[in-house]
């Protein structure tokens, strides 16, 4: 999914910018050592068996994405809160 896209899109439940989460991207192994808001996603998505999803600044939501296709509808988001 193409970060030009990404930049378009806002969680429909906050408006706030979404944000790609790649199960096994390197960089998000390193940053989740300390970050609190992508552990929870990434728990979130292994228990959810995703491995992409968009999340919004406030890391209240996450959306899944199947087949390359993000499904911004309200009734597929996942609540998470952290702590």
């Amino acid at each position: 999914m193409k970060d030009e896209f990404i930049q378009l899109l806002r969680c429909p439940n906050t408006g706030e910018e979404l944000k790609l989460y790649v199960l096994k991207d390197a960089f998000n192994k390193e940053k989740e050592t300390t970050d609190k808001g992508l552990q929870m996603i990434k728990r979130e998505c292994l228990k959810n068996d995703l491995s992409k999803a968009l999340f919004n600044s406030s890391f209240s939501f996450i959306y899944p994405i199947i087949d390359e296709i993000p499904m911004l509808d309200p009734s597929k988001a996942y609540s998470i809160k952290v702590n």
